[in-house]
């Protein structure tokens, strides 16, 4: 009830879609909202998807050279942790133990070293090792874990940036952005200030991904799958609407007016949400409902509690049990 109330004044996109300039991008509905701001593109300098196969005569250099990049990146993730942790709470950026347990692991980095052993160049090598993992994770029947094969590729993009450094480019950054690209990870969304992220597209990605679970914990709307996203100008407006799935890209004026009303109604019902959260669910015949939340990491919860949940709905103990060295007790489970 609430997504039909924020749908736009019937026609309206019909005659966008006419208009000379504004262009209607589809995409998967991640993340409930309307947000309204300039795009911002996260390009891989370097994908590791696409390197070509190459050999080394120096396997120990190549493995110390992959392994200074492993570090890099988890300097990263560090610094991206402490700038997120500043915005919202702890329990949020515990996604983050997914990433560091895999760099500090030995089955990922292993892989990738055994094929450096074996004489492949590192970026070569990362490149196998990633297209190996993300067959695996797609072969899964679980769409949950079959999403993690985009922390692998975002993980992979951080260590390939590293091996091959490009130049910075620095660009000025607008009031509103939304940020748009491939795959976007929670350490990307960790650099931008708090308050200016009005929105997150991806070309890829699943609404089941961390990144969409961040934007979901810091109630900023987010799209996956969409269309097209590589023909988005840098610093083009855009309206992300993640009700209905899509990006108004160029909006005329009378789709901004419209989309500007419906954000103001979001907000006002939100307000008017805010005073019942803490309520019992009852029925108009008196009907007590208990509302839960469904939860794998502390940060799945977040929102929930946020929002007046009662408890935990569907505990998904995979997660939990991987970002630890043992098996997690049952009172660590029930925590």
């Amino acid at each position: 009830c609430i997504r039909d109330s924020f749908q736009p004044e019937s026609g309206i996109l019909d005659r966008a879609a006419a208009g000379a300039r504004t262009r209607r991008l589809g995409g998967v509905a991640a993340t409930p909202g309307i947000g309204i701001g300039h795009v911002v593109h996260i390009r891989f300098d370097y994908d590791c998807l696409s390197v070509a196969d190459t050999e080394t005569n120096d396997p120990a250099g190549e493995v110390a050279r992959f392994r200074e990049a492993v570090e890099a990146t988890l300097v990263d993730l560090a610094e991206a942790r402490q700038k997120l942790a500043r915005r919202t709470s702890d329990e949020i950026v515990e996604v983050f133990s997914v990433y560091e347990m895999v760099l500090r692991g030995d089955d990922f980095c292993g892989a990738v070293e055994s094929r450096i052993q074996d004489g492949s160049a590192a970026p070569a090598a990362l490149r196998a090792v990633v297209t190996d993992y993300v067959a695996k994770f797609e072969a899964l029947d679980d769409e949950y874990l079959r999403a993690r094969k985009d922390d692998i590729q975002v993980l992979a993009h951080r260590i390939s940036s590293h091996l091959t450094p490009a130049k910075s480019i620095r660009r000025p950054m607008p009031d509103k952005l939304v940020l748009v690209g491939r795959l976007i990870s929670i350490a990307d969304i960790a650099e931008y200030p708090a308050g200016r992220l009005a929105g997150i597209a991806c070309g890829e990605g699943s609404i089941f991904s961390h990144t969409a679970l961040l934007a979901k914990a810091l109630a900023i709307p987010a799209v996956m799958g969409l269309e097209h996203y590589g023909d988005l100008d840098e610093g083009e407006l855009a309206i992300l609407d993640g009700y209905q799935g899509v990006l108004m890209a160029s909006p005329s004026s009378a789709i901004r007016k419209e989309y500007e009303g419906l954000l103001r109604q979001e907000q006002i019902l939100n307000e008017d949400l805010e005073s019942l959260k803490n309520k019992p669910a009852v029925t108009p015949d008196g009907f007590r409902v208990h509302l839960m939340a469904n939860t794998g990491l502390l940060a799945d919860i977040s929102p929930g509690l946020d929002h007046g949940a009662e408890g935990v709905g569907l505990y998904r103990s995979e997660i939990p049990f991987m970002i630890r060295d043992s098996f997690p007790t049952e009172d660590e489970q029930r925590d």
